[in-house]
């Protein structure tokens, strides 16, 4: 186990050494727009009726931004200390559901599938389990038996996206339907939750190797894989548009810009 300096590592910490990135998404205010919208469609309600509930209308202006701070002391409250009568008693079971759904389209769209440079970024990853395996296979690495990496959601979120799970249907949005709402694969408290992991398994099975993926202990079929213990081929080729990624070329800001360029010319055509 090792890692290298932030400042090096494109490949766990690539999220920080991404111009590109930084600039169509960590700066850019429209990549967390449809959080934005959503959050907006019900926090002054809460924030009002927090104030009220307080008795601090007469003494204090309580802000938007306040009432989210309060939030995310409840939920440091439940996952620290299972407190949920302090910071948390000031909220509705809806309340939490519209704080998660927030939470959710940031994520989505700053380290999902909402923005494919999100989760592109995160290429190299892949690319080093691949050549691991391909070493295995080929006989060039028979001493190590397993590499254990370590880090946080902003590498496990696109990491997932890459592998194609937890892909809902269609993108989420500010005004999707509640049902697809309620119902969505991506669910940040659930496949980024503390201690999350995502292991990809090797298999030499007699008639050829094969590939599992396991997120949080359960298992999970690969999408483009007919089987859970996913033919390393048939792998490789689902793999094959993430495997072709290049890190330099998609960071490369002077590329985004002339790409972005290249999109106004076409559209005015």
């Amino acid at each position: 186990m090792y890692s290298e300096s932030i400042i090096l590592d494109n490949t766990l910490r690539f999220f920080d050494n991404c111009p590109a990135y930084t600039a169509a998404v960590l700066n850019n205010a429209t990549a967390t727009l449809e959080a934005e919208l959503f959050l907006n469609s019900f926090i002054r309600d809460v924030t009002e009726r927090v104030s009220n509930n307080l008795n601090l209308n007469r003494y204090y202006n309580l802000t938007t931004s306040l009432v989210k701070l309060m939030y995310s002391a409840c939920t440091y409250d439940v996952s620290v200390f299972n407190i949920t009568d302090q910071w948390c008693s000031l909220f509705t079971k809806e309340d939490f559901y519209n704080f998660e759904y927030y939470s959710d389209l940031s994520n989505y769209y700053v380290k999902g599938y909402g923005i494919p440079l999100s989760y592109q970024i995160g290429c190299s990853l892949i690319q080093e389990f691949v050549d691991i395996f391909d070493s295995v296979i080929n006989g060039s690495q028979l001493i190590q038996k397993a590499k254990f990496r370590f880090a946080h959601a902003e590498t496990l979120l696109p990491f997932l996206s890459l592998l194609g799970l937890f892909r809902d249907p269609e993108p989420l949005r500010h005004d999707s339907d509640p049902n697809f709402i309620n119902n969505r694969l991506w669910k940040t408290s659930v496949i980024a939750s503390y201690a999350s992991n995502i292991k990809l398994i090797l298999y030499s099975c007699p008639d050829r190797y094969r590939v599992k993926a396991v997120h949080n202990e359960v298992e999970y079929l690969i999408p483009g894989c007919d089987d859970l213990y996913c033919t390393y081929s048939v792998f490789k080729s689902t793999m094959a548009p993430v495997l072709a990624l290049n890190f330099d070329r998609l960071c490369n800001i002077c590329l985004l810009y002339t790409s972005d360029a290249a999109d106004e010319e076409d559209s005015v055509d």
